[in-house]
C-alpha cells in the first residue's frame, strides 16, 4: 500500500506507505495527487535505498508565504495600564496610579509612524500560488489632531496639534482629544486621571481617587469623597458626598444636585439644589433656586450674593453665610492675620533678649560682643515693625474695600431659619429664630445689614 498526504495548507507533501516500494510506484501517486513543486528528490532515494516495509517521510515541501507587515506606530508614551506606583511616604503600593491616560500639550511628539512592507506570496506543493496572509493588526495611521514630519527610511515623526490625551482608535488611528471618556467608573479600572482637555465619567468618581481636568469635568452620576479639579466647569450629575480631605474644586462654576460634608471652591459660581454641613465659597455667587433649594449646616461664602429658597436647620444647627468679599481674598486674610500674630511674637521675643542682656550689663561696661548684638537685635526690630506695618494696613485695606454697587446680597425665597449667622463685611446679623425669608444686604449708611 502506498499513500500521498497533502497537508491543509498545501505546503508539504508525505509518502506513507507498508510494504515493497519502487519508484515508478512513487512518482506514479505524485502525478495522481497533482503534487508538483518542491519535491524532495535525495530523501525519496534515501527511503528506497532503505528498503524499509513501512514507515512516513515528507517527500515535497512548498514555499511559505512571508506575512505583509502592517503599517504601525511606535508610540514614545506608555498606554497600557501599570499595575499601580510605589509611595516612598507610605512605602506601599498606591494602585490608584494606573499610568492609563497620557496627556499632551500642543506641539509635544507624540511617536513615530513606520510604513508597512508588502508581502511575499507562496507556492504549495502542487504548484499553486499561496496568497500570503493578512497581518494579525491593522494598519496604524496619524488620525485626527496630528500631523507629521518625514523621517528616516519613509518613516513620520508625530507631534500634537491640541492639548488633549492621545488614543488608538478601534481602526488603529492614533489621535489626539481634548475630550477623555471613562465608560464607567473611576476606579481601579482606569486609576486616577489627570488629563489637559476634558474629562466625560459616565459613572461615578469612587472614594479616594483624583481627577485633575484643564478644561470641563462632567461626571454622569456622583462624586464619593474623592479630589477633583476642574480648569473650567464641573457638572454632576447626582451628588458629592466628601469629607473635610478631600477637595472639589473649578475655575468657572460647580453644578450638582446635592452636597453633604463637601469643601467645595469655585472661581465662579456654585449652582445646587441641597447642603448639608458643606463648605461652599464662590468667588461670585451661590445659587440654590431649583429642587428644594435647601442649604443647612454649613459655611457658605460668596463675593457677591446667596440665593436659596430656604436657610438654616430646622434644629437651630449654625449655619453661617458670608457675603462681599471673594473667598481668596478670605484666605488672604486669614494668612495676614497669622503672619501678624508670627511677627508680633517675634517682637515679644526681641525685647525680651533686649532686656536680658541689658540686666547683665548693669554696673560694667559692655563688650564689643555685647554692644553688637544689642544693635542687631533693634534693627531686627525696627524691620520688624516695618513689616507688622505693612501686614497690618494690608488687613485694613482688605476690610474696608468697596462693594460693587447693589452688593452683596443674601435673598432667602422662603425660610430662614434660627441659627443663621450672616456676615457682610464687618456687619455681623445672628437669626434667633424663624422667620420668612427676605433680601438681606448692607446698608451703605449705616454699616449694618437690614433686610426687606
Amino acid at each position: 500500500m502506498l499513500l500521498i498526504h497533502i497537508s491543509s495548507d498545501r505546503l508539504q507533501a508525505f509518502l506513507t506507505w507498508e510494504g515493497a516500494l519502487d519508484l515508478a510506484q512513487i512518482s506514479a501517486e505524485l502525478q495522481t495527487e497533482g503534487v508538483k513543486y518542491g519535491m524532495d528528490e535525495a530523501t525519496i532515494h534515501a527511503t528506497l535505498q532503505e528498503g524499509a516495509d513501512q514507515g512516513s517521510v515528507c517527500i515535497a515541501t512548498g514555499l511559505k508565504p512571508i506575512t505583509r507587515e502592517p503599517a504601525r506606530v511606535q508610540l514614545n508614551i506608555k498606554q497600557n495600564q501599570t499595575s499601580g506606583a510605589f509611595d516612598e511616604d507610605t512605602q506601599r503600593m498606591d494602585f490608584r496610579e494606573r499610568g492609563g491616560v497620557h496627556s499632551v500639550q500642543l506641539g509635544d511628539a507624540i511617536g513615530t509612524w513606520f510604513p508597512g512592507t508588502d508581502g511575499t506570496p507562496g507556492k504549495g506543493v502542487d504548484g499553486m500560488v499561496i496568497n500570503p496572509p493578512a497581518p494579525a493588526t491593522s494598519d496604524q495611521s496619524r488620525g485626527q489632531n496630528v500631523h507629521a514630519k518625514a523621517g528616516e527610511n519613509g518613516s513620520l515623526n508625530l507631534f500634537a496639534e491640541i492639548d488633549g490625551v492621545v488614543r488608538v482608535g478601534p481602526s488603529g488611528d492614533v489621535y489626539v482629544t481634548d475630550l477623555f471618556e471613562v465608560e464607567s467608573d473611576v476606579d481601579l479600572g482606569c486609576g486616577n486621571i489627570d488629563v489637559s482637555g476634558s474629562v466625560h465619567i459616565h459613572g461615578t468618581i469612587r472614594s479616594g481617587f483624583r481627577v485633575h481636568a484643564g478644561q470641563d469635568i462632567d461626571v454622569d452620576e456622583a462624586i464619593e469623597h474623592a479630589n477633583v479639579t476642574a480648569g473650567k466647569s464641573l457638572g454632576v450629575g447626582s451628588g458629592i458626598l466628601a469629607s473635610n480631605d478631600n477637595l472639589i474644586q473649578a475655575e468657572e462654576q460647580i453644578r450638582a444636585k446635592f452636597t453633604q460634608n463637601a469643601i467645595l471652591r469655585s472661581g465662579g459660581d456654585v449652582i445646587l439644589e441641597v447642603d448639608t454641613n458643606s463648605t461652599i465659597e464662590a468667588a461670585r455667587s451661590i445659587l440654590a433656586k431649583e429642587g428644594s433649594g435647601h442649604l443647612r449646616g454649613g459655611n457658605y461664602v460668596a463675593g457677591e450674593s446667596l440665593i436659596v429658597k430656604e436657610l438654616g436647620s430646622t434644629q437651630g444647627v449654625e449655619t453661617r453665610v458670608r457675603l462681599g468679599m471673594e473667598p481668596q481674598q478670605l484666605r488672604e486674610l486669614a494668612k495676614l492675620q497669622k503672619d501678624i500674630k508670627a511677627a508680633q511674637a517675634q517682637a515679644k521675643k526681641l525685647e525680651r533678649q533686649r532686656g536680658v542682656q541689658s540686666a547683665r550689663r548693669v554696673g560694667r561696661s559692655m563688650t564689643r560682643e555685647q554692644a553688637g548684638g544689642i544693635r542687631r537685635a533693634m534693627k531686627a526690630q525696627r524691620d520688624l515693625r516695618k513689616v507688622t506695618d505693612l501686614l497690618e494696613q494690608k488687613q485694613r485695606d482688605f476690610k474696608t474695600s468697596t462693594f460693587k454697587d447693589g452688593l452683596p446680597v443674601l435673598r432667602v425665597e422662603k425660610t430662614i431659619h434660627s441659627g443663621v449667622n450672616i456676615q457682610m463685611g464687618s456687619a455681623h446679623l445672628f437669626i434667633d429664630h424663624t422667620r420668612p425669608g427676605g433680601t438681606f444686604h448692607l446698608d451703605p449708611n449705616t454699616g449694618e445689614i437690614t433686610s426687606s
